[in-house]
């Protein structure tokens, strides 16, 4: 899940603030660990991952872009996380998925953020691009 930032030396001088969250989606009847140690434990369905790039983060009107990924629990190993028609998202599937809201103080503070997450963007971009 994690070769989906492709970072590499460079990508700090390009991005100035880039904003990663991950966590867990467990569905509404998750399964549970039976045995050993980890008895009890959710087990999640999938995982989400959004990626925010912020320009210029304290100005008054930042330019933002957003990726935002579902992963399923049981994947091929083979499988090409960049693939956005496979594993892209919009921020408010993630957010309806958890119950979660991401961004409450985006929408007034950064100029084209309306839209923002319920956008499918279905070119990937990295850390290393301009």
């Amino acid at each position: 899940m994690y070769n989906v930032l492709s970072i590499d030396g460079g990508a700090t001088t390009k991005r100035e603030h880039i904003f990663v969250i991950c966590g867990p989606i467990f569905g509404s009847s998750p399964s549970v660990v039976s045995t050993g140690r980890e008895r009890g434990i959710q087990i999640p369905e999938s995982f989400y991952m959004i990626l925010v790039d912020t320009e210029r983060e304290y100005q008054t009107n930042p330019q933002t872009k957003i990726l935002a990924y579902r992963f399923p629990q049981q994947i091929s190993q083979n499988a090409d996380f960049k693939d956005r028609d496979q594993f892209g998202t919009t921020v408010d599937e993630i957010e309806r998925l958890t119950g979660l809201d991401f961004f409450p103080e985006f929408e007034r503070r950064i100029r084209n953020w309306p839209g923002q997450e319920s956008l499918l963007v279905r070119e990937h971009w990295t850390l290393t691009e301009e």
